[in-house]
């Protein structure tokens, strides 16, 4: 269980991390990116609908900051 923001964003540092790790196909390295969009809630103070759509809209908030980011949009 993520308890905290600070818990949330050491966890996508390390996926980042982890998906940028060059790997092999054949005898071709190949490098992938990774933007993260997290949503969250503390409690019951939005409706579901609003926080499906802070959902929708976060990975595209961590694509805008560049590559290899993550974005936290966390309610309350």
């Amino acid at each position: 269980i993520l308890e905290s923001r600070k818990d949330v964003a050491s966890l996508c540092k390390r996926l980042i991390a982890a998906a940028s790790a060059p790997f092999l196909v054949g005898d071709t390295p190949i490098r992938i990116g990774l933007s993260i969009g997290v949503a969250g809630t503390a409690g019951n103070t939005e409706t579901p609908d609003a926080l499906l759509s802070r959902a929708d809209r976060a990975p595209y908030d961590a694509k805008n900051f560049g590559k290899s980011r993550f974005r936290l949009a966390m309610a309350g």
